[in-house]
Protein backbone atom coordinates (compact mmCIF):
# COMPACT_ATOMS: atom_id res chain seq x y z
CA UNK A 1 0.00 0.00 0.00
CA UNK A 2 1.34 3.16 -0.89
CA UNK A 3 0.43 6.13 2.12
CA UNK A 4 -0.26 9.84 0.11
CA UNK A 5 0.25 12.40 2.67
CA UNK A 6 -2.45 15.29 2.29
CA UNK A 7 -2.78 16.72 -1.39
CA UNK A 8 1.09 15.55 -2.28
CA UNK A 9 2.06 14.15 -5.57
CA UNK A 10 3.40 10.90 -5.47
CA UNK A 11 7.12 10.76 -5.24
CA UNK A 12 8.98 9.25 -8.00
CA UNK A 13 9.92 6.37 -5.52
CA UNK A 14 6.46 5.55 -4.72
CA UNK A 15 5.39 5.25 -9.04
CA UNK A 16 7.79 2.94 -9.06
CA UNK A 17 7.11 1.10 -5.93
CA UNK A 18 3.29 1.06 -7.41
CA UNK A 19 4.46 0.06 -10.55
CA UNK A 20 6.65 -3.08 -9.00
CA UNK A 21 4.01 -4.13 -7.32
CA UNK A 22 1.66 -4.27 -10.17
CA UNK A 23 4.16 -6.10 -12.14
CA UNK A 24 4.98 -9.06 -9.05
CA UNK A 25 0.88 -9.00 -9.09
CA UNK A 26 0.47 -9.98 -12.58
CA UNK A 27 3.52 -12.11 -12.50
CA UNK A 28 2.49 -14.27 -9.20
CA UNK A 29 -0.79 -14.42 -10.82
CA UNK A 30 0.45 -16.11 -13.97
CA UNK A 31 3.23 -18.08 -12.50
CA UNK A 32 0.12 -19.35 -10.49
CA UNK A 33 -2.25 -20.38 -12.80
CA UNK A 34 0.99 -22.16 -15.06
CA UNK A 35 1.52 -24.25 -12.13
CA UNK A 36 -2.36 -24.88 -11.04
CA UNK A 37 -2.89 -25.83 -14.82
CA UNK A 38 0.38 -28.16 -15.11
CA UNK A 39 -0.90 -30.12 -11.46
CA UNK A 40 -4.24 -30.49 -13.02
CA UNK A 41 -3.14 -31.87 -16.54
CA UNK A 42 -0.77 -34.44 -14.27
CA UNK A 43 -3.38 -35.88 -12.94
CA UNK A 44 -3.28 -34.31 -8.97
CA UNK A 45 -5.50 -33.55 -6.82
CA UNK A 46 -7.42 -30.07 -7.77
CA UNK A 47 -8.13 -28.53 -4.22
CA UNK A 48 -4.43 -29.79 -3.34
CA UNK A 49 -3.48 -27.71 -6.80
CA UNK A 50 -5.02 -24.71 -5.79
CA UNK A 51 -3.25 -24.31 -2.23
CA UNK A 52 -0.30 -24.75 -3.96
CA UNK A 53 -0.96 -22.30 -6.10
CA UNK A 54 -2.43 -19.82 -3.32
CA UNK A 55 0.94 -20.10 -1.36
CA UNK A 56 2.88 -19.63 -4.57
CA UNK A 57 0.76 -16.35 -5.10
CA UNK A 58 1.44 -15.27 -1.10
CA UNK A 59 5.15 -16.38 -1.24
CA UNK A 60 5.87 -14.20 -3.96
CA UNK A 61 4.35 -11.11 -2.38
CA UNK A 62 7.54 -8.91 -0.96
CA UNK A 63 6.05 -8.57 2.37
CA UNK A 64 9.57 -6.77 4.16
CA UNK A 65 9.50 -4.57 0.98
CA UNK A 66 7.58 -1.53 2.97
CA UNK A 67 9.51 -1.79 6.24
CA UNK A 68 13.03 -1.61 4.03
CA UNK A 69 11.75 1.68 2.17
CA UNK A 70 10.97 2.93 5.48
CA UNK A 71 14.15 2.05 7.34
CA UNK A 72 16.11 3.48 4.08
CA UNK A 73 14.10 6.87 4.40
CA UNK A 74 14.29 6.95 7.84
CA UNK A 75 18.41 6.74 7.37
CA UNK A 76 18.51 9.63 5.04
CA UNK A 77 16.15 11.85 7.33
CA UNK A 78 18.69 11.05 10.27
CA UNK A 79 22.04 11.48 7.59
CA UNK A 80 20.28 15.42 6.38
CA UNK A 81 19.51 16.00 10.43
CA UNK A 82 23.28 15.70 11.25
CA UNK A 83 23.96 18.02 8.43
CA UNK A 84 21.06 20.66 10.01
CA UNK A 85 18.69 19.99 7.37
CA UNK A 86 15.36 19.39 9.00
CA UNK A 87 12.40 16.82 6.65
CA UNK A 88 8.81 17.06 7.37
CA UNK A 89 7.73 13.22 5.41
CA UNK A 90 10.48 10.73 4.56
CA UNK A 91 8.96 10.53 0.99
CA UNK A 92 10.62 14.02 0.66
CA UNK A 93 14.10 12.67 0.88
CA UNK A 94 13.27 10.64 -2.21
CA UNK A 95 12.02 13.24 -3.92
CA UNK A 96 15.19 14.91 -3.00
CA UNK A 97 17.58 12.62 -4.55
CA UNK A 98 15.79 12.52 -7.52
CA UNK A 99 16.63 15.79 -8.06
CA UNK A 100 19.26 16.80 -10.94
CA UNK A 101 19.12 20.69 -10.20
CA UNK A 102 18.07 22.73 -7.15
CA UNK A 103 16.91 25.91 -7.93
CA UNK A 104 17.28 28.54 -5.32
CA UNK A 105 16.54 32.58 -4.71
CA UNK A 106 18.57 33.62 -1.43
CA UNK A 107 19.78 36.76 -1.85
CA UNK A 108 17.58 39.23 -0.80
CA UNK A 109 14.58 37.91 -0.66
CA UNK A 110 15.60 35.68 2.48
CA UNK A 111 18.41 37.16 3.78
CA UNK A 112 16.31 40.57 3.90
CA UNK A 113 12.88 40.52 2.86
CA UNK A 114 13.88 42.78 -0.36
CA UNK A 115 12.86 41.91 -4.22
CA UNK A 116 15.08 43.73 -6.89
CA UNK A 117 14.94 43.98 -10.54
CA UNK A 118 18.50 43.22 -11.99
CA UNK A 119 17.34 42.29 -15.86
CA UNK A 120 14.65 43.77 -18.14
CA UNK A 121 13.40 42.30 -21.33
CA UNK A 122 10.60 43.48 -23.63
CA UNK A 123 10.12 42.60 -27.32
CA UNK A 124 12.83 40.89 -28.48
CA UNK A 125 15.25 42.60 -26.75
CA UNK A 126 18.70 41.07 -25.31
CA UNK A 127 18.45 42.64 -22.19
CA UNK A 128 18.97 45.57 -20.01
CA UNK A 129 20.91 45.03 -16.79
CA UNK A 130 20.18 47.11 -13.70
CA UNK A 131 22.78 48.08 -11.05
CA UNK A 132 21.54 49.08 -7.52
CA UNK A 133 20.04 47.16 -4.08
CA UNK A 134 16.86 47.11 -2.25
CA UNK A 135 14.79 49.30 -2.60
CA UNK A 136 17.16 52.58 -2.93
CA UNK A 137 15.94 54.41 -6.23
CA UNK A 138 19.62 54.87 -7.26
CA UNK A 139 21.51 52.76 -10.20
CA UNK A 140 22.42 52.74 -13.83
CA UNK A 141 20.53 50.72 -16.62
CA UNK A 142 22.77 49.36 -19.01
CA UNK A 143 22.86 47.47 -22.36
CA UNK A 144 25.74 46.07 -23.70
CA UNK A 145 27.92 46.71 -20.98
CA UNK A 146 27.62 50.16 -21.74
CA UNK A 147 25.44 52.92 -19.34
CA UNK A 148 21.43 54.14 -21.23
CA UNK A 149 19.69 56.72 -21.00
CA UNK A 150 16.16 54.87 -21.09
CA UNK A 151 14.00 57.55 -21.49
CA UNK A 152 15.59 57.46 -24.98
CA UNK A 153 13.85 53.79 -25.82
CA UNK A 154 10.21 54.67 -26.18
CA UNK A 155 9.12 50.43 -25.62
CA UNK A 156 11.06 50.85 -22.33
CA UNK A 157 10.07 53.90 -20.93
CA UNK A 158 6.65 52.58 -21.42
CA UNK A 159 6.96 49.58 -19.28
CA UNK A 160 8.85 50.97 -16.68
CA UNK A 161 5.96 53.93 -17.01
CA UNK A 162 3.89 50.93 -16.42
CA UNK A 163 5.17 49.27 -13.55
CA UNK A 164 5.17 52.60 -11.32
CA UNK A 165 1.46 53.76 -12.19
CA UNK A 166 -0.04 49.74 -11.90
CA UNK A 167 1.06 49.69 -8.57
CA UNK A 168 0.18 50.18 -5.11
CA UNK A 169 3.68 50.45 -2.96
CA UNK A 170 5.61 53.21 -2.12
CA UNK A 171 9.33 53.98 -1.24
CA UNK A 172 9.65 56.58 1.41
CA UNK A 173 13.25 57.87 2.46
CA UNK A 174 14.31 58.47 6.15
CA UNK A 175 16.91 60.96 7.44
CA UNK A 176 18.96 59.95 10.68
CA UNK A 177 20.60 62.02 12.78
CA UNK A 178 23.73 62.13 11.15
CA UNK A 179 21.88 63.22 7.92
CA UNK A 180 22.05 59.22 6.43
CA UNK A 181 19.49 58.36 3.95
CA UNK A 182 17.88 54.68 4.20
CA UNK A 183 15.10 53.93 2.29
CA UNK A 184 11.89 52.02 3.36
CA UNK A 185 8.93 50.21 1.17
CA UNK A 186 5.53 50.19 2.00
CA UNK A 187 3.30 47.45 0.44
CA UNK A 188 4.24 44.53 -1.49
CA UNK A 189 7.97 43.67 -1.96
CA UNK A 190 7.50 42.92 -5.45
CA UNK A 191 5.90 45.97 -6.27
CA UNK A 192 8.69 48.04 -4.33
CA UNK A 193 11.12 46.63 -6.98
CA UNK A 194 9.05 47.81 -9.17
CA UNK A 195 8.91 51.49 -7.85
CA UNK A 196 12.68 51.51 -7.40
CA UNK A 197 13.45 50.27 -10.74
CA UNK A 198 11.16 53.14 -12.45
CA UNK A 199 12.46 55.55 -10.00
CA UNK A 200 16.22 54.76 -11.35
CA UNK A 201 14.60 55.81 -14.45
CA UNK A 202 13.77 59.22 -13.27
CA UNK A 203 10.03 57.67 -13.58
CA UNK A 204 8.55 58.66 -9.95
CA UNK A 205 5.36 57.16 -9.45
CA UNK A 206 3.58 60.61 -7.87
CA UNK A 207 4.89 62.67 -10.54
CA UNK A 208 3.42 60.01 -12.89
CA UNK A 209 -0.05 60.27 -11.20
CA UNK A 210 -0.19 63.67 -11.60
CA UNK A 211 -0.37 63.29 -15.35
CA UNK A 212 -1.88 60.36 -15.22
CA UNK A 213 -4.06 60.11 -12.38
CA UNK A 214 -6.24 56.67 -11.59
CA UNK A 215 -9.90 57.05 -12.40
CA UNK A 216 -10.70 53.75 -10.79
CA UNK A 217 -8.98 50.39 -9.76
Amino acid sequence: ALLVYGFYDLTPLQRRLDHLGKVIGLTAIGVCGIVFAAGILRGLDSVEMFLVAVSLAVAAVPEGLPAVVTLVLAAGVNLMARRNALVRHLASVETLGSCDVICSDKTGTLTRGEMTVVTLYYNDSTGFRVEGQGYVPYGGVYRDGRAIDPSTYTDLKLLLEAAALCNDADIVADVDAKGATSWRLIGDPTEGALIALAAKAGLWRRQLEDAYPRVQE
